[in-house]
């Protein structure tokens, strides 16, 4: 059996646990809500380098609203953004996805 016929079929299945998420700061894998601690934080991934427009949608969505809290961030976001679109419309213009 090939790795791909082994893989399930994730489509249609909904939000479900994909990915381990580890931290490579050295900081806790917890967050703090309204001052109470919360036992683990949740993460949700996004696969950019699939080139489809919903993700960098989302992405765009998340830089709009911390642009304000963290500029710096959100700036490189969107420029994520830009570099990926470039790829991606050069890639299907190409016919290579």
């Amino acid at each position: 059996m090939s790795v791909e016929e082994s893989r399930p079929n994730y489509k249609g299945m909904g939000l479900y646990n994909r990915y381990k998420v580890d931290r490579i700061d050295g900081g806790k894998d917890f967050k703090v809500h309204n001052g109470a601690v919360l036992e683990k934080a949740d993460y949700f991934v996004l696969h950019l380098n699939s080139g489809n427009e919903p993700e960098l949608i989302a992405l765009e969505a998340y830089a709009d609203a911390v642009c304000e809290s963290h500029p710096k961030l959100a700036r490189d976001i969107y420029q994520k953004i830009v570099n990926l679109r470039k790829r991606y419309s050069t890639f299907n213009r190409k016919g290579i996805n």
